[in-house]
């Protein structure tokens, strides 16, 4: 059997990581001349699955993809995991006492505890991976799995390639190539310097009168801090992003007001529009394509479940 996967992002690189390793035969096609472009760099890596308050199927999906990603992670070389363990400012209490509750019961793990003067729950299971790191190990994998990658390769309108199964995992770029609406949510993170915080802060989640922020913390006194979640983008990056982000920060670590911005980038992820995240099905006019797209902010963390998914949907008689 033979896949065309069409986008190469962490998505379509998952599912062609995912496939090679059952024997499938699998051509990766990327518009653009280097992977990682859409969604994914706009991405800080954070899997946060286990201290997620959401419900229903996507919580189900954030926790499967966990799993998957104890048995992706020791395969895929060192430089990927940054972190194991998430500490999480929560904005209500009550909230977290509850999620406590719910995930003891499942067998996970949150313990509380504080962070200077904040109270907050430690997330064992919930970690942070570096995303390009994690984007050209899968990449490579796949590549030494027998994959073919394209690069500069678009799929032309009223194209098919020739295959067994197409999949779509082009992020925004889906929109051309499928009846799948998707909206445009901007995401901007930065690079500081906070060599004062001693001792190193550990990667933290915090929710906030906003939504959420996350800071990750790097070598030499680093730390990333992201991401925006703009529904009206104007042109990113955007110089007032950095100051709400590090305000926001430093109104629990305040060392970030005087911290130094080494960095700013910004990209826009794909939410779908009417429906729920993630949209994972074969199209009704073409049964033999499936799409896999809008992953919207989970695109990282549920990579691995949706190339298992997507595999069991080739795969099934």
């Amino acid at each position: 059997m033979k896949v065309v996967v069409i986008g190469c992002g962490i998505i379509g690189s998952a599912i062609a990581f995912h496939l090679t390793r059952s024997g499938v035969a699998v051509e990766v096609w990327e518009g653009q001349t280097t992977p990682g472009l859409g969604a994914t760099g706009a991405a800080l890596g954070i899997l946060l699955a286990v201290s997620s308050r959401a419900r229903g199927r996507i919580d189900r999906l954030r926790l499967a993809s966990l799993h998957l990603y104890d048995q992706w992670l020791p395969t895929l070389g060192e430089g990927v995991l940054l972190h194991q363990g998430i500490f999480c400012i929560p904005q209500n209490s009550e909230d977290w006492a509850e999620l406590v509750e719910r995930r003891r019961e499942q067998g996970y793990i949150l313990s509380p505890g504080r962070l200077g003067q904040w109270e907050g729950f430690f997330s064992p299971a919930d970690r942070v991976v570096h995303p390009r790191n994690l984007l050209f190990a899968l990449i490579g994998q796949a590549t030494a799995g027998g994959a073919k990658f394209h690069w500069g390769r678009k799929l032309l309108p009223g194209e098919t390639p020739v295959a067994d199964r197409v999949v779509i995992s082009a992020g925004l770029g889906t929109r051309e190539l499928a009846p799948l609406p998707l909206q445009p949510i901007g995401g901007q993170g930065i690079l500081v310097r906070a060599e004062s915080i001693d001792p190193p802060l550990p990667a933290v989640h915090i929710r906030d009168e906003v939504g959420d922020v996350n800071i990750v913390p790097l070598p030499q006194g680093k730390y990333w801090i992201g991401a925006t979640v703009e529904f009206d983008p104007t042109v990113l990056p955007r110089a007032e992003n950095v100051a709400s982000l590090l305000h926001r920060v430093g109104n629990y670590f305040p060392q970030f007001h005087q911290s130094e911005v080494l960095d700013t980038w910004a990209n826009y992820r794909p939410r779908p529009i009417g429906r729920s995240a993630p949209v994972i099905e074969h199209l009704p006019d073409r049964p033999h394509w499936i799409v896999a797209s809008g992953h919207y902010r989970n695109g990282i963390l549920l990579a691995p479940i949706t190339a298992q998914l997507v595999k069991e949907m080739i795969l099934a008689v």
